[in-house]
């Protein structure tokens, strides 16, 4: 390995996801944990020279789970990137996601997509809110309205029956 420096996750299989792109080749492994920096949890990159495969160490199983239950739509710098399981004892690891307590959905391996789509989700919920907002107090300005024009109409009554009282008085 390129990378002489060692993380907790190291010799945890069940934190490492094994990464495949024709683009890894000739790549340095500082090049490539700056790329993968964007992915939840990353904390250490190693790869052998020369090769297409870089190993990607998570800080919990959890976020290498879930990155390696949504491998399908990994992606860096917009290329498609493959990702496939490491191996302990010489049998592929079974990565098994535990139910995510967050209310918020987090894909480790979607990163900066996921994060503008999100971003944007929360900027529409915003737009919608303040939209809703402002109907409700247009309708709260409206019902004002409404009831301004039923007492003035009550008030121009009693001003036309005062005026025909008047007109009565003065006619005999």
């Amino acid at each position: 390995m390129t990378n002489k420096t060692f993380c907790k996750s190291c010799r945890v299989p069940t934190r490492q996801l094994r990464v495949k792109s024709s683009l890894f080749r000739n790549v340095s492994v500082s090049d490539l944990k700056e790329q993968f920096q964007q992915w939840n949890g990353m904390i250490h990159v190693s790869k052998k020279k020369e090769q297409n495969t870089a190993y990607v160490h998570f800080s919990t199983d959890d976020l290498a789970s879930i990155c390696y239950q949504n491998r399908n739509n990994a992606t860096i710098n917009g290329k498609k990137v493959y990702i496939l399981p490491v191996s302990k004892d010489k049998k592929p690891v079974n990565y098994v996601q535990r139910p995510i307590s967050s209310p918020l959905p987090t894909l480790a391996c979607e990163p900066q997509q996921q994060s503008e789509r999100f971003e944007q989700q929360q900027f529409d919920q915003q737009q919608q809110t303040g939209r809703d907002a402002f109907k409700n107090m247009m309708k709260r300005k409206l019902d004002e309205i409404d009831d301004i024009l039923e007492i003035r109409e009550k008030e121009i009554q009693k001003i036309k029956k005062t005026k025909k009282f008047l007109e009565k008085l003065l006619d005999p």
